[in-house]
């Protein structure tokens, strides 16, 4: 009786395992995901910073060349991820890749604002989003990443008219000074004339000049 046991019980553990092991397979697979699109969102989060250390400064004639390499790295990344972002799990792992749309609409609408001096519309964000995986399905753009990119846009503007502005008043500033400089030396090759020629009109009448007080001074 206790071998008929162990074989049955033995039978039922190994009609179990496969099912086990489709289970660790997909919850491998999960973690896989998962990892593949946190290393693409933080990669995407890196290369938007770098868009933004080039347009904080005042605006190059070459910004869109120079910005192409950290766009042609985003566009690698979505394209890496998009196939693990479509249909049912895309909100499974939405909170994962969040991060790096956020951050590319920030980028992409302060350049979009810079150039054009309007908000870049959700529809035109969508779409970019979609023509950076020109081969694959592309990632959806949700309303709400859109929406916190735009916000997380105007701290950045505001950093950008502070420093403008600061480099605007240095510039006036040194004009100004200069301005200042040069007026003033005009003054003193005035009044030095002035009284060069007061007292070649004494020496020459013996007087002082009619419209000079005691002091020498009109």
């Amino acid at each position: 009786m206790n071998t008929e046991k162990d074989v049955a019980s033995a039978a039922s553990t190994s009609s179990l395992l496969p099912v086990f092991e489709a289970f660790r397979a997909e919850l491998d697979e999960h973690h896989d995901r998962r990892e593949r699109i946190i290393k693409a969102s933080r990669d995407i989060t890196a290369a938007s910073k770098k868009i933004f250390r080039k347009l904080n400064a005042p605006l190059p004639q070459n910004v869109v060349k120079g910005n192409k390499q950290y766009y042609d790295t985003i566009s690698a990344q979505f394209s890496s991820v998009s196939s693990d972002l479509q249909g049912l799990i895309a909100h499974r792992y939405a909170r994962q890749i969040s991060g790096g749309c956020q951050e590319y609409i920030e980028a992409a609408s302060f350049e979009h604002y810079l150039q054009t001096a309007k908000i870049l519309p959700y529809a035109d964000a969508a779409a970019q989003m979609k023509q950076l995986d020109p081969d694959g399905p592309g990632v959806e753009l949700s309303p709400e990443d859109y929406l916190l990119g735009i916000y997380d846009m105007t701290g950045e503007l505001m950093r950008f008219a502070v420093t403008s502005s600061t480099s605007c008043r240095q510039s006036k500033h040194t004009e100004t000074s200069a301005d200042k400089s040069a007026t003033l030396s005009g003054y003193q090759w005035v009044f030095a004339n002035d009284k060069l020629y007061k007292r070649r009109g004494r020496d020459r009448s013996g007087s002082k000049h009619p419209t000079q007080s005691s002091d020498g001074y009109a």
